[in-house]
């Protein structure tokens, strides 16, 4: 297996607990290299979570309320009964 070894900038709060915490880093090490090996999958996170703000937004545009969706959503529930 070969080591790559990367530089990144974060703010200094960041550096420090780095620095100090070594769970921190083998967190980042892990989301890192995951990240690498298969970036497909987050690639298609990054689409759904964008696909589900998008929705959320043409709702919200639509006249879509919370309170109007949890009443939608009750009434499902009372049908499915």
């Amino acid at each position: 297996m070969t080591t790559l070894t990367f530089e990144i900038e974060v703010d200094d709060e960041t550096a420090e607990r780095a620095r100090q915490n070594e769970g921190e880093r083998i967190k980042i090490k892990l989301l890192l290299k995951s990240y690498l090996e298969n970036p497909a999958r987050a690639d298609s996170k990054r689409r759904l979570l964008e696909s589900a703000h998008n929705l959320s937004e043409e709702a919200r545009r639509n006249g879509l309320t919370e309170e109007k969706l949890a009443e939608i959503l009750e009434e499902i529930d009372r049908e499915r009964a």
